[in-house]
């Protein structure tokens, strides 16, 4: 009998070693997916994004899908880095749009971005993104007229102005403006609310970050 209790004692404990070596593996390899910005499969810090809620979407693509083109955002100025949103005193950092299976992924703490090109310059700028306390907790404070700032690997800063800000519901669609200048879109998705807020703004210039 004293046995029998043993054996199952011991068998407790070795589950329970199992379990928090389960977890353990599971938070490293989220963290290690976030730092290392690869995709782990079985990790779960990556998650699907809903679809975009913007017209002609299919031509958004990942920056470097065309062998022909730098994949720089205007000019030669390096790759962006960084979303800096002055009028609510944030800055995020950005990388490459995730996707599998034909599912745009997104990670907690980034934004990720997409291009539309026009011949052979980016026309359109997207940055998507689910709002948070690790990326933007209050999206809705960002205001218009103010300027949005992506910068650079190569320490430039393209300065953007906000012209425009719309909240949508997930069934409803925003139609980028066909103008001269390049757009920055950015798209906040509200996972609990079921909404996007798109911030729509245009190039203006490109400075070099002083240090």
């Amino acid at each position: 009998m004293k046995l029998i209790k043993k054996l199952i004692s011991l068998s407790l404990v070795g589950v329970v070693l199992i379990l928090c070596l389960m977890i353990s593996v599971v938070v490293y390899a989220n963290s290690a997916e976030i730092f290392s910005k690869k995709d782990i499969v079985f990790a779960n810090a990556l998650t699907s994004y809903p679809e975009l809620p913007i017209a002609e979407k299919h031509l958004f693509v990942l920056p470097n899908s065309d062998p022909n083109l730098s994949g720089n955002l205007i000019g030669d100025f390096g790759k962006p880095i960084s979303l800096n949103i002055p009028s609510i005193r944030r800055k995020l950092e950005i990388v490459p749009a995730i996707v599998r299976e034909n599912t745009l992924l997104v990670r907690p703490n980034n934004g990720h971005f997409l291009v539309r090109f026009d011949e052979k310059a980016v026309k359109d700028f997207l940055i998507y993104l689910n709002k948070s306390w690790r990326t933007l907790p209050s999206p809705e404070d960002i205001k218009r007229d103010t300027n949005l700032y992506i910068d650079t690997n190569r320490k430039w800063r393209y300065v953007f102005k906000i012209e425009e800000i719309v909240s949508l519901t997930e069934d409803s669609i925003f139609v980028i403006p066909d103008n001269k200048t390049t757009n920055l879109i950015l798209i906040i998705n509200y996972p609990l609310d079921r909404k996007f807020l798109i911030v729509r703004a245009g190039y203006r210039t490109v400075v070099p970050i002083e240090k």
